[in-house]
């Protein structure tokens, strides 16, 4: 009778076992691996959408503060209104002195529609380009705006002068002029009522 050796026949599929173990194992860890770094370039995407539209957010802020900021010289100063009033009507009446003030106003105009129109693939900063252009086509419209523009246009990029004068050719959808949609940028009256009624009151005591 042949000796009988115990587990012989059990340790070759043992070995084999462990084997498949360690590979599946790997087989595992490679799995989860892939779920790890589809999970991190998914938080990625989502961090990165959320900074373009905070981003955004923040030029759209900044960009309409720096538009305000224009229009904020026109009360730091009590006679600057008067000649933007008398450059938009009569641009051509006005002294040189007079008429370099006024032009340095109108270039930050341009120069602020120019910046939103750099950003305008931003969706926050589309709808606000779409109204500086017309509150400055409003401004070309006038008798001086247009005399104005007509001088100074080649100062500013191709662009912007291509977007401007399309739009002044579409005569039937542009917005009003300054001087015919709101009666301040007129001449008829230089005083308001409120000025003239401190006087009297001046006068009567």
């Amino acid at each position: 009778m042949l000796p009988h050796h115990q587990g012989t026949g059990c340790e070759p599929s043992k070995g084999l076992c462990e084997a498949m173990s360690i590979q599946e194992l790997g087989s595992l860890g490679e799995f989860v691996g892939s779920f790890a770094v589809l999970a991190t370039l998914v938080y990625l995407a989502i961090q990165t959408r959320q900074t373009a539209r905070i981003a955004a957010g923040q030029a759209a802020r900044d960009t309409m503060a720096d538009f305000q900021s224009v229009w904020g010289r026109l009360g730091a100063d009590a006679e600057f209104p008067l000649l933007i009033r008398r450059a938009v009507n009569e641009w051509e009446a006005l002294s040189l002195n007079e008429q370099m003030r006024a032009h340095a106003f109108f270039c930050n105009l341009l120069a602020h529609l120019d910046s939103a129109m750099r950003q305008v693939h931003l969706a926050e900063i589309r709808r606000l380009h779409s109204n500086f252009e017309d509150n400055v086509l409003g401004f070309i419209q006038t008798p001086g705006g247009r005399a104005w523009w007509c001088a100074c246009q080649y100062l500013f990029n191709a662009a912007l002068r291509e977007s401007l004068n399309c739009r002044l050719e579409a005569t039937d959808s542009l917005p009003p002029s300054w001087t015919s949609g709101m009666a301040w940028w007129n001449l008829d009256h230089l005083d308001t009522p409120a000025v003239e009624g401190r006087q009297d009151n001046v006068a009567l005591r």
